[in-house]
């Protein structure tokens, strides 16, 4: 009886990599009933190192677009292809734990999929580099009742990359799969509709290596930015509001949450609306707090808050970071460089910390457009890029 799982992989210009990508398919304690591999025309030797290996596995189908479409496009080619119930994506430069297969149906066998409606399962994730040692600690996440997962996706994708997935195919199909003229975040934007639908399933064991290198699509901050905001346009904030409220949080969190959205959506005074309501002193709230009068540059305010929140939260890296930019703004390097650092120890790869570093030591007069303030909370363990 075969897994009635068929996975998807989305290929371009991946000839360093994509033969370990499939092998880490074809070693599966539990296989895949099969491979689909999409060459998006790659100028180098994807495609024929994927078609040797199909002539030794017959279970690897492989396809080459006509021309170049995207990685959306490729995706959505490989989910009309296969045959099977669910899809496992992974990506060209990444590869798959022996047990991801196994580890993801066991659970999916458990689930009542027709009443609870789980359509989408996936795991911790551990960073490598180009050469595949490891990056910092696991990426984790945490098991989400359905009712909470829309809430959490619009403050944070908490599934970070699409390589380790499973998702319910015909579900997908629905929703017209990814979305073909995006070509950052757009991962997240079919997460957030398939939020809407059902429950997504969590497996606390890195059960997939995602691989940061200097072309990941990702590696261009500000356009993923554009994107994440593009895409929450998409929704009113009434609807925005509605999904972060009902997770099973404190009035004050889901508070800080929404106000981080408006924020990316460049909505400050109606952010500041939020804040400016009675709230129990909390962390978030003091940190957001200092956010709105960092970007107002009302600096003496902003401190107030960056200060309070880390009397609460000493470790709180994106508040530590922040309250250097503020000394850097009044002139005092010293106190703005040791804040820097200590952001930087708290929270390892930190890139606007190691920016306002930078800054700092080359250049003499410091301006607000000189500097990075963090406008939302960090990730417990910060993703990786360029490297």
């Amino acid at each position: 009886m075969g897994s009635n799982i068929s996975a998807v992989i989305p290929a371009f210009n991946a000839e360093r990599y994509v033969e370990e990508a499939i092998q880490s398919l074809l070693n599966q304690t539990s296989p895949v009933d099969e491979i689909i591999v999409i060459d998006d025309c790659s100028a180098d030797s994807t495609f024929e190192k994927t078609q040797q290996l199909s002539l030794q596995h017959p279970q690897i189908k492989v396809w080459k677009n006509t021309m170049n479409q995207g990685v959306s496009y490729s995706r959505n080619r490989g989910i009309k292809m296969a045959q099977s119930k669910w899809i496992l994506f992974l990506d060209a430069d990444d590869a798959a734990h022996p047990q991801l297969v196994e580890k993801h149906g066991q659970k999916l066998a458990m689930l009542n999929v027709h009443t609870d409606n789980w359509i989408l399962s996936y795991s911790a994730y551990q960073q490598i580099d180009a050469e595949g040692s490891p990056l910092h600690n696991p990426i984790r996440a945490k098991q989400l009742s359905p009712s909470e997962a829309f809430g959490y996706e619009i403050v944070r994708n908490q599934v970070i990359s699409p390589s380790g997935v499973i998702v319910h195919k015909q579900t997908v199909l629905e929703l017209n799969g990814f979305n073909i003229q995006r070509k950052i975040n757009e991962d997240w934007e079919l997460w957030l509709k398939l939020s809407e639908r059902g429950g997504f399933h969590y497996i606390d064991y890195p059960l997939v290596r995602v691989r940061r290198h200097e072309h990941n699509a990702t590696n261009d901050i500000s356009k993923s930015l554009e994107a994440e905001r593009d895409i929450l346009r998409g929704y009113s904030y009434s609807r925005l509001r509605e999904g972060i409220f009902k997770r099973d949080l404190p009035n004050e969190q889901n508070v800080a949450d929404y106000v981080s959205v408006l924020f990316r959506l460049d909505e400050w005074d109606k952010a500041y609306e939020e804040l400016s309501n009675d709230h129990e002193e909390h962390a978030q709230i003091c940190f957001f707090r200092g956010v709105y009068y960092l970007y107002k540059q009302e600096l003496l305010k902003a401190k107030k808050h960056m200060v309070a929140c880390l009397q609460i939260n000493p470790s709180h890296g994106a508040a530590m970071n922040n309250l250097g930019v503020i000394w850097a703004l009044n002139g005092s390097e010293r106190e703005a460089m040791a804040c820097f650092k200590e952001a930087l120890q708290l929270q390892p790869g930190y890139m606007d910390a190691a920016h306002n570093i930078h800054q700092i030591e080359n250049k003499n007069h410091l301006h607000f457009s000189d500097l990075k303030m963090t406008t939302r909370e960090l990730r417990q363990v910060l993703l990786a890029y360029d490297h």
